[in-house]
């Protein structure tokens, strides 16, 4: 009997010695935290709203002082002015979490963008990637990418036309002039 129980013993001290030499997983707290970063689909909800209400205010002030010199210029999607003209178009690649994440925390309509080539795309060699204070947020469609080309050639301005976020789903539309 003395003998089983110095085995026992001795088990459970191997036991001990193994379990000691591990190195200690992170606690529950660590594993449940979220990134710093994180929002709450709610709140992102909320903002986007938010952002759609003060689209459609900025709109109807716009349609109610037509004919007024102080009127916005460019607020159809295919417009004419002095300047150049005036296109949108959806930009694809927002669906991407990190992008989706960043378009609908740091982005409004009518921010400027930045359009570049991205010569070492590996989906396209005619790629025109889509920029937000130096973030990459998309590209600009390959149906549209002949058409961007033409107008990126010279001296253009673009912009954060539309924000539109249903709580899945995100469209970005961009406003190109030149």
């Amino acid at each position: 009997m003395l003998t089983y129980i110095i085995i026992g013993i001795g088990i459970l001290g191997l036991i001990f010695l193994i379990k000691s030499n591990r190195p200690n997983p992170k606690p529950k707290s660590e594993l449940n935290r979220k990134p710093d970063d994180y929002v709450p689909t709610s709140e992102l909800i909320r903002r986007t709203e938010e952002r759609i209400a003060s689209s459609k205010a900025l709109l109807a002030e716009i349609r109610a002082n037509e004919g007024n010199e102080t009127v916005l210029e460019n607020t159809e999607s295919e417009l004419e002015s002095e300047t150049g003209i005036y296109e949108e178009y959806e930009i694809t690649g927002v669906h991407i979490a990190s992008r989706k994440n960043y378009i609908l925390n740091y982005c409004a309509e009518y921010d400027e963008l930045e359009l570049k080539y991205e010569k070492n795309n590996k989906f396209s060699d005619r790629a025109i990637e889509v920029k937000h204070d130096g973030k990459k947020i998309g590209y600009i469609s390959e149906s549209d990418v002949e058409e961007v080309h033409g107008i990126i050639k010279n001296a253009f301005t673009s912009h954060i036309a539309e924000i539109e976020y249903d709580g899945s789903y995100l469209t970005v539309q961009i406003g190109i002039e030149n």
